[in-house]
């Protein structure tokens, strides 16, 4: 839960870290689809060709992101950041990350 504080920070500067968002697998998940999606072997730097990578859409059965990122931007803990920073029923949830 965000408290005063954070939820100050956020109304002036426009962005708040929140800790412990979504779980380390989801990120670890995600992460491997990106490496997948760019062609690059994250354990060997010889791949990394260019300085900057666009990905287009990674279409799967739901939508054009991996799952992953779907649930990396609905957990629990965001949700209740969400509600506390623009208030309960004034948001929606998000299909994709962006």
């Amino acid at each position: 839960m965000l408290d005063d504080t954070e939820t100050r920070r956020f109304i002036e500067d426009g962005f708040v870290r929140i800790d412990g968002g979504f779980p380390r697998e989801i990120a670890d998940a995600g992460r491997a689809a990106l490496w997948r999606a760019t062609g690059c072997d994250p354990d060997d730097p010889r791949t990394w060709t260019h300085p900057v990578v666009r990905i287009g859409p990674m279409n799967d059965r739901d939508g054009t992101q991996p799952l992953s990122f779907r649930a990396a931007a609905n957990t629990a803990v965001l949700h209740v950041a969400f509600d506390r920073l623009v208030g309960s029923g004034r948001w929606e949830p998000r299909p994709n990350v962006g």
